[in-house]
Parts: C-alpha cells; sequence; structure tokens
C-alpha cells in the first residue's frame, strides 16, 4: 500500500524504482535537495534538479533516473492512502484534480515549505520503516501536507479546477460523496439529493462518462473495500460485514459471492494461498474518474 525509500546516489547513476504491489496504480512523491535527475517514460523526460519537489501518476512505463551525488526521498502511495490523505474538506476536490497531473515545483533554500516538505519526507520515510499501529494515519497526513503545498505553488490549478466542466464535477462530487457514506449504504437518491441532480440525470451521466450506472459504481467500491479488510487485516467476515454497513453477516457473504466469485473465507485463504506468488487481484481503478 505505501513504500518510501532514500535517495543517495554516491558515485554512480542509479535509476530508482518502488514497484506497487499486485500491478496496483500508484502515485510517486520525489524530493530532491541535492543534484539532479530525470523522470522517464516512452513519450518524454522531465528534468528535475535541486532543490525541486515532485509528484507523479506512476505507469508501467516510467522510471525515476537519479545523477550521481544527488541527494533526496521518494515514495510510492496506491489510490487507498492517496483517497485518506486527499480527505473530503473543501480543498478535497481541487487536491484530487491536482494528484493525477505531473507537477514538478521548485522550493528556495530557506523556503517553508522546502523545510515542511523536508520534515515530511522524513516521517513518511520513519514510519514506512517501522509500520506500527497508526503508521499510515501519520504518513497519509504528511502526503496530505506535500499535495497542499504542490497546490499552493502550482500556478495553473485555479484554472484547471475552473474547467472541468459541471458534469466533470458532478462525477467528483458523487465520488467524494461516496468515499464518505458508501459504507452507510445511502440510496442513490440521498446521493442524487446531495448533489442537487435527479437520479435519472446521475444515472445518464455516470453511464455516458463512466460506462457503469451509480449503483454499480457504489457496488464496485464496496466490493474493492471488502477486498482490501479481507485482505490486510484480521478483522473477522462479521467485523467487515459490520464494518461497511450489512446488518446480516449472512448477507453480505452472499453479496461478496455473487460479485467476487467466491465467499469471503475463501477469497481470504486464495489470497494468503497467492501472496507469495504474486498473483494479481481484480481491482478497481476509481482514481480514472474524470
Amino acid at each position: 500500500m505505501f513504500r518510501a525509500e532514500n535517495i543517495d546516489c554516491a558515485l554512480h547513476d542509479r535509476v530508482f524504482t518502488l514497484p506497487a504491489r499486485h500491478h496496483e496504480r500508484s502515485w510517486r512523491g520525489i524530493l530532491l535537495t541535492s543534484g539532479s535527475g530525470l523522470i522517464l517514460s516512452h513519450a518524454d523526460e522531465t528534468h528535475v534538479s535541486a532543490t525541486s519537489l515532485a509528484w507523479v501518476p506512476w505507469s508501467d512505463d516510467k522510471s525515476l533516473k537519479i545523477s550521481a551525488g544527488s541527494v533526496g526521498a521518494h515514495f510510492a502511495v496506491t489510490h487507498e492512502v492517496l483517497s485518506h490523505a486527499i480527505g473530503h474538506g473543501a480543498e478535497a476536490t481541487e487536491l484530487r484534480l491536482l494528484s493525477d497531473r505531473q507537477i514538478t515545483v521548485h522550493l528556495e533554500p530557506g523556503d517553508a515549505a522546502l523545510a515542511d516538505a523536508q520534515n515530511a519526507f522524513n516521517v513518511i520515510l520513519r514510519e514506512a520503516a517501522r509500520m506500527q499501529i497508526g503508521s499510515l494515519v501519520i504518513i497519509e497526513a504528511q502526503v496530505r501536507t506535500i499535495l497542499v503545498h504542490l497546490m499552493r505553488h502550482a500556478t495553473d490549478h485555479a484554472a484547471v479546477a475552473k474547467n472541468i466542466g459541471k458534469t466533470a464535477r458532478v462525477l467528483q462530487h458523487f465520488r467524494q460523496l461516496m468515499e464518505t457514506h458508501f459504507r452507510e449504504r445511502w440510496p442513490i437518491s440521498r446521493y442524487a439529493a446531495e448533489i442537487g441532480i435527479s437520479p435519472d440525470r446521475l444515472h445518464d451521466i455516470c453511464t455516458r462518462h463512466l460506462e457503469r450506472a451509480p449503483s454499480v459504481l457504489i457496488t464496485e467500491r464496496v466490493i474493492h473495500e471488502a477486498r482490501l479488510m479481507l485482505e490486510n487485516t484480521a478483522m473477522t467476515t462479521e467485523q467487515v460485514s459490520g464494518q461497511l454497513g450489512f446488518r446480516d453477516p449472512g448477507h453480505f457473504s452472499r453479496f461478496f459471492k455473487g460479485h467476487a466469485g467466491m465467499p469471503p473465507a475463501a477469497y481470504r485463504r486464495w489470497c494468503l494461498e497467492n501472496r507469495e506468488s504474486d498473483t494479481p487481484a481484480a481491482t478497481v481503478n476509481f482514481a480514472d474518474w474524470p
């Protein structure tokens, strides 16, 4: 879910990689305090030099090549950690838009933003190394700090937010509401009412732009969360069921089997058996919404 690493190239150029578990989509935060490097992809390359802070939506064709003598740090964050870091406050929509762009900003020595970024990376590296109870909560707070500083320094972020269009705003609002309330089992009518449109209008927007009805999107989100809890926690099926808003564990088991193809207990065993072989589980990418 989260990986972090110091950058210290000493005498040779190095290529740094932090592969995501099960081929999940990830985002990379990079802080370079001395030296320089390149963010490479099949299509282009982006030069980074000290002192700079970079944010990169990552993909399999990208790599980070750092020159000899350079110093810094980087981390890779998956959708779940990023979503928690962004949260649901007033700035969440803008942070979400920003997080799906590649951004590099130069931070002057002595700038408070650079000190904040260095502190955030130090805390991230410390917590990632020991992963104690609450470490992810601390890491998510630091990722949020980094995103806010990027938002402040990205000169065109206001224009991007202004120009996303009414339809994209509806989808952004729906996604934010869903992230907050999918465990409460809200009906579609309530989502639509909170957004200020009719259920039919919400259905039309989702099916035209995401090719899935709102109910399907919510179901996918519930199943995705259930998978994560079964894979990464020791919670019982009954506890997972309660966390996801199901009053009857039997109903949850039937719901999960209908969409995942096996009961919750069998899915957990399957994950344990295939963890070492790196067999990818089916995932849904919620970050591809407009």
